[in-house]
């Protein structure tokens, strides 16, 4: 079974939430109103999973998510929002989001982002993903799209259909720590952050 964190400073929403998790079979292991309360709460409980509202009092859940992976969270984390604005969608996706959800009628596609990230890959709400996308060419795409190895376009067109390193490595009989090696090169010459941003970029480029 799933554990789960939510972080949510909206009781109202928090409950609703909590109660369609359960429902579904996820092990909601805590439930909190803040940022500090999800650190303390993760460190207990070693979730697979922290569901974090971007705008929470004291310690927003950018602000928090950082900490989550500087701290050594392995988890997958899924931000929620009613509405991100660029900075902040830009800013939880480089800070290590698996997935962004608009918070209105999010169940379902809560359920889509779950289940995406529990197999390993990452989830964008279509309300947000046209957006991303134009920020990213905007910020970080070399003119007449990016230049690449054919191995470094192997394995940037395998991250973007969600292969993991191990089995990006096994497909090209090297090690996990050269396709590592790889992927850190192709972010630092293309001024990205993370394979979320790689897989973006990749699949509008396709």
């Amino acid at each position: 079974m799933t554990s789960v964190v939510i972080a949510d400073d909206h009781a109202f929403f928090r409950s609703g939430l909590e109660s369609a998790l359960c429902s579904a079979g996820y092990d909601v292991v805590a439930s909190v109103s803040d940022g500090e309360g999800a650190l303390d709460a993760v460190a207990r409980t070693s979730p697979d999973v922290v569901i974090l509202d971007v705008r929470m009092p004291g310690m927003d859940g950018i602000s928090t998510l950082e900490k989550l992976r500087r701290q050594g969270c392995k988890g997958e984390v899924i931000m929620l929002a009613a509405e991100f604005e660029d900075h902040a969608l830009m800013g939880a996706i480089r800070a290590g989001a698996n997935a962004i959800v608009n918070k209105n009628g999010a169940e379902n596609r809560l359920f889509d982002a779950l289940t995406a990230v529990r197999k390993g890959g990452r989830f964008i709400d279509s309300d947000y993903l046209e957006r991303f996308i134009e920020i990213s060419k905007n910020e970080s795409m070399p003119a007449g799209g990016p230049k690449m190895s054919e191995r470094e376009r192997f394995i940037a067109d395998n991250v973007a259909q969600g292969f993991r390193n191990r089995e990006i490595a096994e497909k090209l009989g090297v090690s996990e720590a050269l396709v590592k090696l790889y992927l850190h090169r192709l972010y630092t010459r293309l001024g990205i952050k993370n394979r979320t941003e790689l897989a973006i970029m990749m699949r509008e480029l396709a």
